[in-house]
């Protein structure tokens, strides 16, 4: 199916996809237990909830909208009150115009700690009055929580210790790719998808199924929306900026539906992940019906091949998760001829500002200073620096004359050398050449550690071109470190 055949299949569905706008459920038997059992916290409410004010989605709010926003956080930090906020201003009647669904939205997309309003059966809601001003005209609202939920103390301190234990080990003094890809591999190593989940309220379409459980008490299990809403809550939490993202994904053959998943920013550009497609588990092979194949059970127990599958989504270009094609890259086939192919062709297509003025304003779309790149942007279409440096002898012209990018030389000098390694299957070591090789669909992951036992494999073009290279380095004084520098591969010019 083309792009074109695709879009206009979802986009009634796309059409539909709306929030509530005026109330939300109450918590769900599953949260009042937890509250029930957790101990009692003290201090004032904000002292529970970590991480900024605001957040990226009401950067694309109006003014009145950015109003209506600010309150409720106030009033969702002191859930246990029926104060009012303070006042803010708007143009029209309240009771005609409201601010609220933009606000609202933008406050759950903003903020997966308030985890405990957006769940349940939608009982749990917010009230509001309004006075005109009689010289001006303006009219002033303010909210408040219409009953108190002295619940969500308890509940807070269990979320905030599943979220420190969670952090615990992860090292935040690491570039902000490889903390993005810590919690990544983690989040994905600690959670399952709930394929029972049925109830629209439910836990597991929030941050607090992913670390904790759903409401039917099962442990880790989430869908997409949970997994999205606590990536983008633990990375914030680390400094890397992360939201989730919502609209349509499926295979370009077979069903579609809602789906969330994340946009981070690396390097000042923007990238997207896919925690929840990421995660294949032996579970997920068997519901598709993969384990009738033998090479779908041998997949599985390798490591290495299993690394890569656990990786495709992961930090991408949108052009390339947008219209997925390539799946031939993870053929996995076994010296018999059977093969198995864990993923197929597929879409990720955001909702748009016509949809939902909010969820469409996704980073890229509303000028938000911030970088925001295809994979054509670039001018490169594969990995390697000189696909043909294992066939003829490299030159100082060809060094002098290599089109940089957002590298500079000694990276590609670098890359150039270490290609060298991959061709003839080295096992990185380091986490940034092993990631960046592992998006090159030649790499297969190696299977050799030692660099010398590699470097046995070389032909005489390569032994040439290893020790002029590393001449080159030395006479340059090159000593490229690629930490903090999105793991990315770079494009060939002219290709």
């Amino acid at each position: 199916m083309n792009k074109e055949r695709f879009i206009k299949k979802v986009a009634a569905l796309l059409a539909a996809v709306t929030i509530a706008a005026a109330s939300f459920g109450a918590p769900s038997a599953a949260i009042a237990a937890h509250a029930a059992a957790g101990a009692q916290a003290t201090g004032n409410g904000d002292s529970l909830f970590r991480g900024s004010d605001t957040g990226y989605y009401y950067t694309v709010l109006s003014e009145e909208e950015k109003g209506a926003y600010r309150a409720i956080v106030t009033i969702f930090r002191r859930p246990d009150s029926t104060e009012y906020s303070e006042e803010f201003c708007v143009r029209n009647n309240p009771d005609e115009v409201s601010v609220y669904p933009n606000a609202i939205n933008a406050v759950r997309l903003d903020h997966p700690e308030f985890f405990w309003f957006f769940c349940g059966d939608y009982d749990l809601s917010t009230q509001y009055n309004w006075r005109q001003d009689s010289a001006s005209g303006k009219y002033y609202v303010r909210y408040r929580m219409k009953d108190p939920f002295p619940e969500y103390k308890a509940l807070m301190k269990e979320f905030n210790r599943a979220v420190d234990d969670f952090l615990a080990d992860i090292d935040m003094n690491q570039s902000d790719y490889d903390v993005a890809l810590q919690i990544h591999d983690k989040l994905i190593d600690l959670t399952h998808y709930d394929y029972d989940m049925r109830e629209f309220g439910d836990l597991g379409r929030t941050a607090y199924a992913p670390l904790i459980e759903n409401s039917d008490g099962e442990d880790h299990m989430a869908v997409c929306v949970g997994y999205a809403m606590a990536y983008s809550y633990l990375m914030r939490l680390c400094g890397v900026e992360c939201v989730p993202v919502t609209g349509i994904a499926g295979p370009a053959d077979g069903d579609i539906s809602e789906h969330t998943w994340n946009m981070m920013r690396i390097g000042g550009v923007w990238y997207e992940s896919d925690a929840t497609w990421d995660d294949l588990e032996k579970r997920d092979v068997e519901h598709d019906g993969g384990l009738q194949y033998d090479a779908a059970w041998v997949m599985l127990e390798d490591d290495d091949f299993m690394y890569k599958v656990h990786h495709y989504l992961f930090c991408v270009d949108s052009d390339y998760i947008e219209h997925f094609t390539d799946q031939e890259r993870y053929r996995y086939e076994l010296d018999n001829g059977a093969w198995f192919i864990p993923m197929g062709e597929s879409y990720h297509i955001h909702k748009t500002t016509e949809e939902n003025y909010v969820e469409g304003s996704y980073p890229g779309t509303k000028g938000n200073g911030s970088s925001y790149t295809s994979r054509e942007d670039t001018g490169y279409v594969s990995g390697e620096v000189f696909p043909d440096s294992s066939s003829r002898y490299l030159t100082e012209k060809d060094l002098e004359t290599l089109r940089k990018g957002e590298l500079g030389a000694d990276a590609m000098v670098r890359l150039a050398l270490n290609e060298l390694y991959a061709r003839n299957g080295y096992t990185f070591s380091n986490s940034w050449y092993r990631n960046y090789y592992m998006q090159c669909s030649w790499y297969d992951g190696g299977n050799c550690k030692d660099s010398q036992v590699v470097e046995e494999r070389f032909n005489d073009y390569e032994r040439a071109n290893k020790k002029f290279l590393r001449e080159y380095e030395k006479s340059h004084n090159y000593a490229w470190d690629p930490a903090g520098v999105p793991c990315r591969p770079i494009r060939t010019p002219g290709k």
